[in-house]
């Protein structure tokens, strides 16, 4: 049995495609692969967290969210890396603390 080929998705090539951005068709393919299960698709807690900030920041918390949820159904495995992550980490603090002050306060009670 041939084995499938493993693919790791990054929070840019996710904003590519999302995007429509130059180069969006290549990840486009790489989605239909892993729904056609000849890739398995991974992607890391920290770049779902990017990608879902910076869908925020583009479209609002309500569509965020709905895009968010969309997301989670396709056929990419949520990984978490028990690796040091010092330089994503902060970038995620300055993340959450932009979505303390900024987009909570702004949710109803």
């Amino acid at each position: 049995m041939k084995p499938t080929k493993q693919i790791l998705f990054d929070a840019q090539a996710i904003l590519k495609w999302t995007q429509k951005e130059p180069g969006y068709q290549k990840v486009k393919l790489l989605m239909i692969a892993c729904r056609d299960h000849s890739v398995k698709g991974y992607m890391n807690q920290v770049n779902v967290g990017e990608v879902y900030y910076k869908t925020i920041r583009a479209v609002g918390i309500d569509r965020a969210k709905n895009f968010l949820e969309n997301f989670l159904r396709l056929p990419i495995h949520i990984i978490l890396l028990i690796v040091s992550l010092s330089g994503e980490l902060l970038k995620l603090r300055r993340n959450m603390r932009f979505l303390l002050q900024t987009v909570l306060p702004l949710q109803p009670p």
